[in-house]
């Protein structure tokens, strides 16, 4: 019964595979679809009417040789010629034309694909990047994704018309001798078995070493990609990370090479088995044509079908193989996309107005950690408010952020808005409400304009809006500098023309973004660590006017930032030590006046 349950489960996983498949190319283009389905069924059946066309006219003209009257007749003769170019004119037209066919076809199923992966990785939950298990399934549907979908597109119209093919031949042979098709179906069978077999070890030693080839894969970037090329040249590190992928690389090339051993062994064995039915079947002609039992015309004939036949059987099963191999990919596609979200949501809109996060008794760990990030947090936060969160590295303060975000759920303890649990809202209109800009910010290869109109992408046409965002930000300045202004590609990764900005110019842009953002709630992490410090303070003044029915809140490690702050929340240890402003808490809590003067006195000194 387990076998039964394994085998309908197999069935099951594969209708849904070709369902999807099908169903994608027929939205992306339903003439393609019905071009695709006719190629494959020409190009099944016209092998079958090549050769019978090609046995007719040797049987005329062996006929005709052996025709006491010498006599030919051409009418037919003609017309078997003439039908034969023309099969072979149509079969080389359905060729041409499945080319187009299938890479049309495999461009909307990539596509389509993709599009799949974008959109679960819009939803599924940060942590889940944190595990290698996870790592190892979204590298590999990563790395498939590309290739895989186009390759299934082809095996499976090929062997649809080489099945046809198969068929149409059997059938010959079958109305010819039965014999001799039982024998070459028992010669060919163990390389059929031993195919699927090598087959399915190949995708296992692929997942096997999916790890391993993600180790090779950041290496190679360490040592390739403009981010890092620097500090590599700068601290001499090409051979160090260079060894590295070279022992990854010889472990890989072990699995490998164990594999490809087994592999030709076994494939070399059932070959020779397949040949000897074919070696039978020939004689077996041959002996028959020599005792005048069978024409010349008929040893042509099913000579080349009994030989088409081995051939369709390599093809097929070579093929089959490695359909089974790309359907594994639909699986992995599958299961990729069916990964469960922990992160529930619900279905309520908050209101466009004035807002209250409150943090209940909230506790949360990471995943696999024993220790609480956070440990117990009681805190309100309203509209109007100007939060300064400060603290050492490593008390908390991100990570408060990241549950106000939903990066994560607490542990324990909840988190509300406006007097409602945040897991009731729905998510993406949740997020609506928030305007981020933290110290790892993106680096958008697009013209400046856009740049800033990310943050609020409906009013990308807004240019004066654009513009007074980045006056704010303090951007206008180098961008008026530069030829061809608000218009201007940045890096040159795409365009020759285009700029590279400093690390500051850049974190203006981010700002910038925030300012144009209609977001009720602005997030600054650490939003001018790469600025000097005019800069810094004109922009905390900008951020200061900033409409009063918005939640400000801040993470800094520069403590003179808290001054202007209506709330400061203190962290040690993944607890809130104090809440007060600035003046509240130099009165009465010891370590941050310390922490405070400390910088202070950095700052006069500097």
């Amino acid at each position: 019964m387990h076998m039964e349950d394994k085998t309908i489960n197999k069935l099951k996983s594969l209708f849904k595979n070709y369902s999807f498949i099908a169903k994608v190319v027929y939205q992306s283009n339903k003439w393609v679809f019905i071009v695709a389905i006719f190629s494959t069924l020409a190009l099944g059946i016209i092998p079958a009417l090549q050769s019978l066309s090609f046995k007719n006219i040797i049987a005329i003209a062996e006929r005709s040789f052996k025709s006491e009257a010498n006599y030919t007749p051409y009418s037919a003769l003609l017309l078997y010629i003439i039908s034969y170019i023309c099969i072979l004119i149509f079969k080389d037209l359905i060729l041409d034309c499945r080319i187009v066919i299938y890479r049309m076809v495999g461009l909307s199923l990539t596509y389509n694909i993709q599009t799949k992966i974008i959109e679960k990785l819009r939803d599924i939950e940060y942590y889940m990047f944190y595990r290698p298990s996870f790592q190892n399934l979204y590298s590999l549907v990563l790395r498939s994704s590309d290739n895989e979908p186009l390759n299934i597109i082809y095996s499976t119209l090929f062997i649809l018309s080489m099945s046809i093919n198969l068929i149409s031949f059997i059938s010959i042979i079958a109305c010819f001798n039965i014999w001799i098709l039982l024998l070459l179906t028992i010669t060919f069978l163990p390389s059929v078995i031993i195919k699927f077999k090598i087959q399915k070890e190949n995708v296992k030693v692929w997942d096997q070493q999916a790890q391993n080839n993600r180790f090779m894969n950041y290496y190679f970037g360490l040592l390739t990609e403009k981010d890092s090329i620097k500090e590599v040249r700068e601290y001499g590190l090409y051979g160090y990370f260079n060894q590295k992928r070279y022992k990854k690389y010889e472990k890989n090339l072990s699995v490998w090479q164990n594999f490809s051993k087994r592999e030709f062994k076994q494939t070399s064995l059932s070959q020779l088995t397949s040949k000897v039915g074919i070696l039978i079947s020939i004689l077996w002609l041959i002996f028959k044509v020599l005792k005048h039992q069978f024409n010349i015309a008929d040893l042509v004939f099913y000579g080349e079908i009994i030989l088409s036949i081995q051939d369709i059987y390599t093809e097929l099963t070579d093929n089959i193989a490695s359909h089974y191999t790309s359907m594994l990919f639909m699986n992995k596609f599958f299961e990729f996309i069916q990964i469960d979200r922990n992160i529930k949501c619900g279905s309520l809109v908050p209101k466009k107005d004035s807002h209250i996060i409150e943090f209940r008794n909230v506790w949360f760990k990471y995943e696999g950690r024993d220790k609480y990030a956070l440990q117990n947090i009681n805190c309100k936060i309203e509209t109007g408010d100007r939060v300064c969160i400060v603290g050492q590295n490593g008390c908390g303060k991100t990570t408060l952020i990241g549950l106000i975000l939903r990066v994560y759920d607490p542990t324990k303890g909840e988190i509300l808005l406006d007097g409602i649990s945040i897991k009731e809202y729905n998510m993406v209109e949740y997020r609506k409400l928030f305007c981020e800009i933290n110290q790892d910010y993106i680096k958008y290869m697009l013209p400046i304009n856009e740049c800033i109109a990310l943050g609020n992408i409906n009013n990308i046409s807004d240019s004066r809006e654009i513009k007074a965002a980045a006056k704010r930000a303090t951007a206008d300045k180098f961008i008026d500098e530069l030829k061809q202004g608000y218009n201007t590609s940045l890096t040159r990764f795409f365009n020759d023309d285009g700029v590279e900005l400093s690390g500051g110019q850049w974190q203006k842009l981010s700002i910038a973004r925030v300012f144009f953002s209609n977001a009720d709630i602005l997030i600054f992490d650490e939003p001018t660590s790469a600025l000097d410090p005019e800069s810094e303070a004109k922009i905390y003044k900008e951020i200061e006017k900033e409409e009063k029915d918005k939640i400000k809140i801040f993470i800094s490690h520069r403590m003179y930032s808290s001054k202007g702050a209506t709330k400061i929340i203190m962290m040690a240890d993944g607890k809130v030590l104090d809440i007060g402003d600035h003046n509240e808490l130099m009165m009465k809590n010891k370590e941050y006046q310390n922490i405070f003067n400390a910088q202070a006195e950095r700052y006069a000194n500097s």
